[in-house]
């Protein structure tokens, strides 16, 4: 008899759950609320939800300064379990903006 996993948000046609399906629904929300606030993409959401289950140790993400609400964004993350490390900083070529773009690694907290 095969093992399965219980995953709420799961069609029960499918064997592997998608990343926001590894985790509670409530957090799944919260994290698909951030794409909208700061750009995410659905690859930085699969991962950030891929570390909130365990499945990675941790992802890397970019942010960028001047969206108004990047720190927002970080604020959020931390509620939720992340812990946030800024890992480099690059200001874009001359000729482009002036914006500065954020990394972030990202690790889940301990006993969270």
């Amino acid at each position: 008899m095969k093992d399965k996993k219980l995953f709420k948000n799961m069609p029960q046609d499918r064997e592997t759950p998608a990343p926001l399906e590894m985790i509670d629904l409530e957090l799944a929300e919260k994290l698909k609320k951030l794409q909208d606030l700061n750009g995410l993409t659905d690859d930085d959401i699969d991962n950030l939800a891929l570390v909130l289950a365990g499945e990675n140790e941790e992802c890397k993400i970019q942010l960028f300064e001047h969206q108004k609400n990047h720190r927002e964004v970080l604020e959020r993350l931390e509620k939720i379990g992340l812990k946030i490390r800024r890992e480099k900083v690059n200001k874009y070529e001359e000729g482009q903006s002036a914006n500065l773009k954020i990394i972030l690694r990202v690790t889940r907290k301990e006993n969270f």
